[in-house]
Order: C-alpha cells, then structure tokens, then sequence
C-alpha cells in the first residue's frame, strides 16, 4: 500500500479536449504559444536561446544528410508503390530470369542446329570430294594427306595429296574412283575378267586382266607416275631400253650360267608393300592407298547366294598377274632385292640380272663356288620375303645349251643371242599350221588369238635375228599387215 503522508505525485500534463476547436479558432502559431506558456517552455529560460540556435544548425545539418537519403527512400517506395509489394517484386524477377534462360536456351539450341545443319553438309561435301573409307584394313592411311614435295620434285612425279586429286587428275569424281577402289570381302561387280592360261612348262597360269575402266586408271598411274620411278640396273625387263636381248647379252661368253626362279611372284607381292612402295615416293597415306588399291586385287571365286552372283575374295590383295601396273611396281619394289643380289654377285666375281622372276647369275670361270653363290642368294630372297622355285633352278655350262630369257648365249655360230633351234622350228610349223587350217580354227585351237601371236613372234625374232625376221615376212606377207582379216 502507498505511504498515506507521501506527497502525491503531480498529474501530467494532458491537452485539453477541446485543443482542435482552440487551433482553429486562434490559428496553430498562437495556440502553440499559448500551449507553451501553459506548460512553462515560454518565454524560454537563460541560455535557451543558445542551445536552440546550436539544436537548429544540428537539425539543419542532420537535414541535409538526410535529403539524399529521402530522395533514395522516394524512389524505392515509388518502386515499392509500382510493384505493389515485395512478393510481386520478387516474381518480377524470377519471371525474368526464366524468360532469359529460356531466350538463351532457344539461341543455344539455334546455334546448335546450325551448327549440326553445317557438319551434315560438310560430311555431304567430304562424301563426294573425299574417300574417308575404302574398306576394313585398307583404309588406315586416308586420313592422311600431305605429301613430301620435294621428293616427288626430285623424280619430276605429280603432286598429288588427297584422293580427290588423283580423281581430278584421272578425270573422274571421287564417287566414281571409290567405285573402282573399294575393297570388299563380296563384291556383286568385279572389275577383272579372270582366266587361265597354260604355262610353257606345263600346268596353268591365273591371269586377271583388268576391264575397261580400271585398265585406263591403272594406265594413268603407269604413265604419269611408275615410269618415272628409276629402276636398279640389274633390271632386264619392263623399263625403257630394256629386252630379252639385252639381258641375255649381258652373260654372252659366261662359262657357267645359273638361273633361279621366284615362285608366285606377282602375288607374294601384297598391298601392305606396294602402298609402302608408293609412300617410299613421297607420296601421302591417302594417295598411297588409293593407288595401291588401283594396283592390287584380291584372288576371287564367283559364288551364287539367294540368286544373285557374288565374287568372294580367297585371299589377300596382292598384285594381279595381267595388270599393266604390276611389272613396273614390282622392278620398284624389288630394288632392295636387287641392290643385294648384285652386290653378293661383285663379291664372288659373278654378273646378276634379273627379268621379272628370272634370276640370272653367270660367271667367266671355269669352277666358281655355285653351291655358296645360290645358298647366300636363297637366304636374300627369303629375307625379302620371296620364295625360290626350286624345280626351276638350273645350272648350265657351257657343253650345253645355255639359255637366257628363251635365248641361246653360248651358240659358237654367233655373236649375239639367238632364239634355240628348236623354237624357230617350232614357229615355222605354226606358220604352216596357220596358213592351211586359218586364222579361226588356230585360234581356236590356242585359245588366244592366233594373228597376234605370230605377230608378237616374228617382232620377238626380229630383236636378235632381223635377217631371218625379214626373210620370213618376205614369205609371209600377212604377218606384215596391220588389217585384222588376214587369214
């Protein structure tokens, strides 16, 4: 309970109810007056004055700090006022943002689209100007398309460096060079017509001879590019100002001759070594392989499947015992081989050539060392991954008939080679043969045109014996005619 003797406290001052009527009446300046005079603040005490005059120049500079600030807080709450409130605000923004994502979205998904329209046409460009793939385990060195110029400057060769210029340079499209390159392991065309035909020393020899397109194709690469390639001058064949006469002119006067054969020589020959054969020129992978894939072909048997024909490869693709290609190739891929060969022949004092797969060694001596002479030279062979025909080694001396590339050497009646006695003999009777029974019924007979072999006899006569050609051309005029109806 209070204290009854304490001094009660004075009640607060309190507006009287009826202060709005009284400003209204008086006007707010003397009614703040007078409302200030009822309360004790007027007139103000000693030193008021002072304190106010330093609170208005407080106030005043508080002021002006805070104009700037008012003017901030105007432009929020007019913001505040235009998006009605925070939540609204907050939607704005998110709205926004959504709306940019999924405006960068759709440039990104645009650009996307471009650029995948782009790769599809690009890849529709390089499908028809270039030759990406030519089939399983052909087809590693495509990608690869600079060639060494100055290689190719110094055998005076074309530059080539893609495949589609070497289809520029043949004149066809890319399309149509894959056409004639692509290796398949079954294939519904087949670029050769395949045969057979026997060999002189019995059985029977696989010729592919390449059809129209291909042989122009491979007759480009052969003179636009493997005639310039040097050869080793131990080459007797298939290189200019080589022949059968001029490689058995070579071991004229020999005291022994020995001659090695190779065994399948075209196809030990691969397509791993003959597109190495073309880098080794300074050419590219993508030409190399195209070239290589012109020049080489797989074995095939022609099979039946659901009706329609097929030609299956049996093997792997090797070079083709009929294309004009293959003799050229092999000269070049062979020069390691010869450059060997020539060199064990210098050592123990003995003459190499060789003509295709014919490996001739001859020797002016009377007993040289044969047995070391032919067991280093099968050792060189099979080094270079060629194999000797052993049924076909011979060793001729001179109480016998030497014979070199199908001409005898050793003939004491005369000073150059010359055909044996026994194969003019052998021409004279077919020429006999031919004018009784014709042209038709030889052919036929032979299997192979009868009119162009007697003329590729008589040429082959007239390169070591042009006395007895003439004489025989002088009795047979038709083998002189170039018309294809002489019978």
């Amino acid at each position: 309970m209070a204290n009854k003797n304490s001094t009660p406290e004075p009640e607060p001052e309190v507006a009287p109810k009826d202060w709005r009527a009284r400003m209204r009446a008086q006007g707010k300046e003397a009614f703040q007056l007078e409302e200030m005079r009822r309360l004790g603040f007027w007139p103000p005490a000693e030193g008021v004055e002072a304190q106010i005059e330093v609170a208005e120049r407080e106030v005043a500079r508080i002021d002006r700090e805070l104009a700037p600030l008012r003017v901030e807080l105007a432009a929020v709450e007019t913001e505040i006022t235009r998006l009605g409130d925070v939540q609204s605000a907050i939607d704005d923004v998110r709205k926004n943002r959504i709306a940019r994502v999924k405006r960068e979205r759709g440039e990104r998904r645009a650009r996307q689209e471009l650029e995948k329209a782009r790769r599809i046409e690009a890849a529709k460009v390089r499908a028809k100007n270039e030759l990406p793939f030519l089939g399983h385990r052909v087809s590693s060195g495509l990608a690869k398309t600079e060639s060494d110029v100055q290689k190719l400057a110094l055998l005076d060769l074309p530059l080539f460096h893609s495949a589609l210029d070497v289809a520029d340079a043949m004149g066809m499209s890319a399309p149509h060079l894959a056409f004639l390159t692509f290796h398949r392991g079954a294939a519904t065309v087949d670029h050769y017509h395949r045969f057979q035909i026997p060999k002189r020393r019995g059985g029977m020899r696989n010729v592919s001879a390449p059809k129209t397109k291909l042989r122009a194709a491979q007759n480009f690469v052969l003179e636009q590019v493997l005639t310039k390639v040097p050869v080793h001058e131990a080459v007797a064949a298939f290189a200019p100002g080589t022949s059968t006469v001029q490689n058995a002119a070579r071991h004229m006067g020999a005291q022994v001759v020995v001659r090695l054969d190779l065994k399948d020589f075209f196809p030990s020959i691969d397509f791993a070594r003959v597109r190495n054969a073309f880098s080794s020129l300074g050419y590219s992978g993508a030409v190399s392989t195209v070239l290589s894939l012109l020049c080489t072909e797989s074995p095939r048997v022609q099979m039946s499947l659901d009706g329609e024909t097929r030609h299956v490869a049996i093997g792997e693709r090797v070079l083709p015992q009929g294309a004009c290609t293959s003799p050229a190739l092999s000269n070049w891929i062979c020069r390691r081989l010869d450059a060997r060969l020539s060199g064990l022949a210098k050592r123990f004092g003995w003459t190499y050539s060789r003509y295709a797969d014919d490996l001739i060694f001859s020797s002016s001596e009377l007993t040289p060392d044969i047995k070391t002479l032919i067991s280093c030279a099968r050792s060189i062979i099979r080094d270079e991954k060629l194999v000797v025909n052993d049924e076909k080694t011979r060793i001729m001396r001179p109480n016998a008939r030497q014979c070199v590339t199908g001409l005898v050497i050793n003939a004491q009646d005369a000073n150059a080679p010359r055909p044996a006695r026994t194969d003019q003999r052998r021409f004279r009777a077919f020429l006999h043969a031919y004018e009784t029974h014709g042209r038709d019924e030889m052919t036929q007979k032979m299997g192979r045109d009868a009119l162009a072999h007697a003329r590729g006899m008589i040429s082959y006569l007239h390169m070591s014996q042009p006395g007895k050609a003439s004489a025989l051309i002088e009795k047979h005029p038709w083998l002189a005619l170039e018309s294809e109806t002489a019978s």
